[in-house]
């Protein structure tokens, strides 16, 4: 027998609570504005990273959502409002690469690279947190126009 079983990942659900992602943005957005003026903590962006790398491979298996989802439905029993989960995967992965490249600049001490970036997550993460615009859902919706008008098969012309 072998010593390590298989690990098995459940099924990325097909609903998203949008009051848990919601609270997440702002988690972020604070994270996010306490690191831009006190550069000196910037290592929370490796935290936060690696929160948005499991959220993505499962929302259950992240920190931030258990923490939201206990303080949101058990604390203050606010009901759940169900959200599409592949758009909000998306925004997850824009999460996820906004924060990864924030960890890049900081490892390598690019000042301007860490503001630029930090920025552009503070930007979507209030709008998503406050007014519950989600930029990464949008794209999601508009994706497939973008990828049709530039891989669309045109005849060619001899």
């Amino acid at each position: 027998m072998s010593l390590v079983k298989r690990v098995r990942i459940p099924k990325y659900p097909k609903w998203i609570d949008n009051n848990i992602s919601r609270s997440n943005a702002l988690i972020a957005f604070s994270i996010s504005l306490v690191t831009l003026m006190e550069p000196s903590i910037s290592w929370l962006f490796f935290i936060l990273f690696a929160d948005y790398l499991l959220r993505y491979i499962h929302p259950r298996l992240s920190v931030l959502f258990w923490v939201n989802y206990i303080i949101g439905r058990k604390v203050l029993q606010t009901p759940m409002k169900p959200y599409p989960a592949k758009t909000k995967r998306l925004a997850i992965l824009l999460g996820a690469i906004f924060t990864g490249t924030i960890s890049v600049g900081v490892i390598m001490a690019s000042e301007e690279l860490r503001i630029a970036t930090t920025s552009m997550l503070l930007f979507a993460t209030f709008l998503e947190g406050f007014y519950g615009f989600c930029i990464g859902c949008k794209l999601y919706k508009y994706s497939p126009k973008v990828a049709n008008y530039f891989f669309k098969r045109r005849p060619i012309n001899a």
